[in-house]
């Protein structure tokens, strides 16, 4: 266990693409690699992630996790070098996984002049060698994959999953986009899931790619292949509901008196969720304020304004999937919020949690 504290902090930071200083001489390769960079600030990684880590020292969060793509193309002495900006932090704890370009990356390189020559690539061991820190703060750790389990305090487990899709050996190839976890790793979740739920603990599930597509229009190689498989585990261990429960401020006075808009908006919500409305009943209330509830198919939905003092209360309870904390977001745009505050609530159909 990270710490005792139940009200401690964590950061979490992702993509550095740190490629180091020793492997490049600002020369004409190099420029024109950083040119063609995908906007990655190449010149000044170092220094700015001293400072980040001099920060992290300064404020002490129990944890920094990293997930993934430490690395510009996965050169070793990149993924070396990161470690040792980070070594200095006493306190804090620095929890790695990889990204897709960490592993097995044949793009690593390093430039001299106008030339690129091959940079070592990390090996998984290697990988595992570097991040030694890491991994010696894990509960369990997953013997097919780099992924580990750690207790942050007596509340949470974090879950450090490898979504990444690389071969046994050095590549001559493109690092693949796409991600997965695999039969194995799901399999060692499983067992991470199911010790949190028989010590009561909630889970934080850390990985490169994403479970759910919060992008409609950007998200091809960015949700892991058996994200299905993996959500539809997660329900199996226990967890009968998930309620999600979103207070709203500063709304527009003009949406949340408006009960055509807000019936529109209800209905975008609960098509997010997949949910279908069994039956619906609302009310608008003389001179203002509006309640919205609905029976859906997998629970129940309900809204309640109070236009006077630009409130609404916003309660989901689904138990078919999760509702995403995105959904809070949304709710807040919909509504003109200038703030949310989200409480989340998992329902336990064994009662586990309250033993």
């Amino acid at each position: 266990m990270l710490t005792q504290d139940k009200k401690t902090s964590f950061w979490v930071i992702s993509d550095t693409h740190l490629i180091a200083d020793s492997l490049h001489d600002h020369g004409q390769a190099f420029s024109q690699m950083q040119k063609t960079s995908q906007g990655k600030d190449l010149y000044y990684q170092e220094i700015a992630l001293s400072a980040f880590a001099r920060m992290a020292e300064e404020k002490k969060p129990a944890a920094i996790i990293v997930t993934g793509d430490v690395t510009f193309n996965g050169e070793r002495v990149s993924a070396e070098k990161f470690a040792e900006l980070f070594k200095p932090l006493t306190k804090t704890k620095l929890l790695v996984v990889p990204g897709n370009h960490d592993i097995y990356d044949s793009w690593a390189r390093e430039f001299r002049g106008k030339k690129q020559y091959y940079a070592g690539q990390i090996s998984p061991r290697m990988w595992r060698n570097i991040f030694k820190k890491s991994y010696e703060n894990a509960l369990s750790i997953d013997r097919n994959s780099l992924a580990y389990s750690v207790q942050l305090n007596p509340d949470y487990l974090l879950i450090l999953a490898d979504s990444n899709d690389y071969g046994k050996e050095e590549s001559s190839t493109a690092p693949a986009t796409a991600g997965f976890l695999g039969k194995e790793q799901r399999k060692w979740i499983k067992e991470q899931l199911q010790y949190a739920s028989q010590n009561n603990l909630r889970v934080i599930f850390c990985m490169h790619h994403n479970l759910y597509a919060h992008n409609p229009a950007v998200n091809k190689g960015y949700v892991v292949d058996d994200y299905r498989e993996l959500k539809e585990q997660k329900q199996k261990e226990g967890d009968m509901a998930g309620e999600l429960m979103v207070d709203l401020y500063g709304c527009d006075s003009g949406i949340i008196d408006n009960l055509p808009q807000i019936r529109e908006i209800a209905h975008q919500i609960m098509k997010e969720i997949r949910a279908e409305i069994v039956e619906e009943c609302f009310h608008k209330f003389e001179p203002i304020g509006i309640t919205y509830i609905a029976v859906i198919t997998t629970s129940h939905f309900s809204i309640h304004t109070w236009p006077e003092y630009g409130y609404a209360a916003v309660d989901i309870f689904s138990c078919d999937e999760k509702v995403p904390d995105l959904i809070a977001e949304e709710l807040k745009l919909s509504l003109g919020a200038q703030k949310s505050v989200v409480h989340r609530f998992e329902r336990d159909i064994e009662g586990r949690r309250n033993q």
